[in-house]
């Protein structure tokens, strides 16, 4: 009897620098700045280093001091402490990706293993299939189909006249159906996901050297920049990681093949759909986005959703319902999207390593093969 399971050896490759945060963060008092490089501190080696030199308690004041210009770097000078090998976990370069060093604040650190090695979760990855699978099953319905055409409508109307309380709840219940109409099917009189038949493994890890500092930019349509105080680890472009996938066809509904036609169509929508209006984008077959910093167009399927509709397309979704979702306290749009024309969101996600611009999170998903890497072929 044929076997459902299929397991294969893949491969992703960074186009763009890649961060996937682990919801830690390093401040001024937890790192050195020092040489143009950032020395991240090893807490137990520097803990100890500290005690031997009898430095604790004039340690302990240092953190409780408020104030911001007073960094790690400081106090361990002040004690004749210039030599930091011993108390790194290791260095972080790129710090020239950063416009303003003297304002380096916080560090968003990209997430680990154990023995402190960056890798890419399974579930990471999954999730930016999910969407890539969902784009493509939208796309390939009839335009006539009732079901579909429901869900367009009810997104319509909540997204035109739910107010902010109520509108990220409304639109989550109405995503909810989507994602049932179309990852769901009857096995055995039981609604099950059809993502249980898509197994990925996390990431094989990659070494420290990879890791480059990168900053937030955000682009207009016009090609203007805006620098944010936002600065996070990244794996650094031009990385191959391997990761493992078991396609079980029976409950996905189709094989490798059909997936990696999936992620070229998505690649090609991509742009066809939501990065026209930017200046200098380069396609690049095959790409999609992951990670945090990517934006809202990596995560979402509704310019698809509505790129069909006469009166009513992704960005009138999108418009109304970020200047609802994006404000303050007092329900203010804070980043006037509700003035959206050519394309909303209208800032596209970026960053700058080593003198280059990049779209963050830009990557490619390959199998890999003794003689080949095969990365998918058009479907349209």
């Amino acid at each position: 009897m044929e076997s459902y399971l299929k397991h294969y050896k893949m491969k992703l490759k960074t186009l763009a620098p890649l961060y996937i945060g682990s919801g830690k963060e390093v401040t001024k008092k937890q790192y050195i700045f020092a040489n143009n490089k950032i020395y991240v501190v090893d807490v137990p080696k520097f803990l100890k280093f500290i005690a031997d030199k009898n430095l604790t308690d004039k340690y302990m004041t240092f953190l409780q001091n408020d104030d911001p210009r007073i960094k790690l770097k400081d106090f361990l000078e002040k004690y004749g402490i210039r030599n930091y090998d011993d108390i790194t976990a290791y260095v972080l370069k790129g710090v020239e990706n950063i416009d303003n060093k003297r304002s380096l604040k916080n560090v968003s650190l990209c997430i680990k293993n154990a023995y402190n090695e960056p890798y890419i979760p399974g579930s990471s990855i999954k999730g930016m299939l999910r969407t890539v699978i969902l784009w493509n099953m939208i796309y390939d319905t009839p335009e006539d189909d009732r079901k579909l055409q429901g869900i367009k409508k009810d997104a319509k109307h909540e997204a035109k006249t739910s107010d902010g309380r109520s509108i990220k709840r409304n639109l989550g219940r109405i995503s909810d159906i989507l994602e049932k109409n179309y990852l769901t099917k009857n096995i055995e009189e039981k609604d099950v996901s059809i993502m249980r038949g898509l197994i990925v493994g996390d990431s094989k890890p990659v070494s420290l050297d990879n890791i480059v500092l990168c900053q937030k930019i955000d682009v207009s349509p016009n090609g203007k920049e805006k620098t944010i105080n936002t600065m996070r680890e990244c794996i650094r472009p031009n990385v191959d990681i391997e990761f493992d996938l078991t396609i079980d066809s029976s409950v996905l509904g189709f094989d490798i093949e059909t997936l990696l036609k999936y992620i070229e169509n998505y690649s090609k929508d991509y742009y066809q759909l939501m990065m026209y209006p930017f200046k200098n984008v380069e396609e690049i077959d095959n790409s999609m986005f992951l990670g945090g910093g990517a934006g809202y167009f990596s995560k979402t399927v509704s310019y698809n959703l509505f790129k069909e509709e006469k009166d009513y397309k992704g960005i009138d979704f999108t418009r109304d319902y970020l200047r609802k979702t994006v404000v303050d306290r007092k329900g203010k749009d804070i980043h006037f999207h509700g003035n959206d024309k050519i394309i909303s969101p209208h800032m596209q996600k970026c960053t700058r390593c080593n003198g280059k611009m990049y779209e963050m999170g830009r990557k490619r998903v390959c199998r890999e093969s003794p003689d080949l890497v095969q990365c998918g072929s058009a479907r349209r």
